[in-house]
């Protein structure tokens, strides 16, 4: 399939590759991802920020673009997804700025690996109609991610994410964050994108509990 190509809207804009089947919604909501990180934090540049279910980085290439962070981090279950985000790094002269991980099980990725922010676009619905982007059965993707995220988050580390209320609810998440010496600081419903069904995009803003 032949490759298209989304740009970033900041000064570099950055030419982010995808194919139709790798846009989970990253390239709508990538956008409004940094005004919303600039709300919970307005002077911080973040030194290393991972977006979680990258897909092509559509999250995470706007967060460089937006200087929000100094090297990214995209981890993703599907392999092309990750081809297609070198592909990226590669063009716009970032490798050296990125690091890509296929890994469906956070646990698995390197033990040296620190991360101050994590921001991601998951799967919104419990449910499993063999579709990749959107199904987490019994949320067993968000269960692994909350249970070892925190061996990577530093101390002062936040994790933005992304959910959408036509599928869940925070309360759906607060055992799993709670269980795993998280802590949930603000729940946030989306400036442009908490509309109707299926569109009710809302941001879960969680740290360590110190």
């Amino acid at each position: 399939m032949q490759s298209l190509f989304y740009t970033t809207e900041s000064t570099n804009q950055y030419k982010v590759f995808y194919t139709a089947d790798l846009n989970g919604g990253g390239m709508l909501f990538g956008p409004e991802y940094p005004s919303i990180i600039r709300k919970f934090y307005p002077n911080r540049i973040f030194n290393t920020c991972m977006e979680w279910c990258s897909g092509p980085g559509f999250i995470g290439y706007n967060m460089l673009d937006h200087g929000l962070c100094n090297n990214l981090v995209l981890n993703d279950i599907y392999q092309p997804a990750i081809d297609i985000a070198n592909k990226t790094a590669e063009y716009n002269d970032l490798s050296k700025r990125v690091s890509t991980y296929c890994a469906g099980d956070i646990g698995t990725l390197p033990d040296t690996l620190k991360i101050d922010l994590v921001v991601a676009n998951p799967p919104h619905y419990d449910r499993s109609f063999n579709n990749r982007i959107a199904d987490d059965l019994n949320w067993e993707i968000h269960r692994n991610f909350y249970t070892k995220i925190g061996n990577y988050l530093t101390d002062d580390g936040a994790i933005i994410i992304q959910e959408n209320a036509d599928g869940s609810d925070v309360s759906m998440f607060e055992e799993m964050i709670n269980d795993n010496n998280l802590k949930i600081l603000d729940v946030l419903k989306s400036p442009q994108y908490f509309t109707e069904a299926p569109m009710l995009i809302y941001y879960i803003h969680i740290t360590k509990r110190m």
